[in-house]
């Protein structure tokens, strides 16, 4: 993949990324901490925070495994019809076309 190419796919996943407070809310809804999101895509803690604030935003390989990330946390709040907001989670899910992918906490 030369450049430009490279560019324009980082773009489309931007795209893909859920807005700042709803990536926090997903969460929290799971129960998960920003440390442990952070040591599985790979980056600190206040890396998370800066993304779920909305302050900055991953890149590259990071941006892909914090996509996996949210797209797992988004299956879990939509499989639990007992976790509040759970049809928030199917929504999202289903609007940044999401799809669970295996990622180990």
């Amino acid at each position: 993949m030369n450049q430009f190419e490279y560019a324009i796919e980082e773009r489309r996943q931007r795209r893909r990324l859920p807005e700042p407070g709803e990536r926090r809310a997903l969460r929290v809804r799971v129960g998960v901490s920003q440390a442990v999101v952070a040591d599985t895509i790979g980056v600190a803690r206040p890396s998370v925070s800066r993304y779920e604030s909305g302050s900055s935003a991953p890149r590259g390989e990071v941006l892909r495994r914090y996509l996996d990330v949210l797209a797992l946390l988004a299956a879990e709040a939509a499989s639990d019809p007992e976790m509040p907001d759970a049809a928030s989670g199917r929504r999202l899910a289903k609007t940044t076309g999401m799809r669970s992918r295996h990622v180990e906490f």
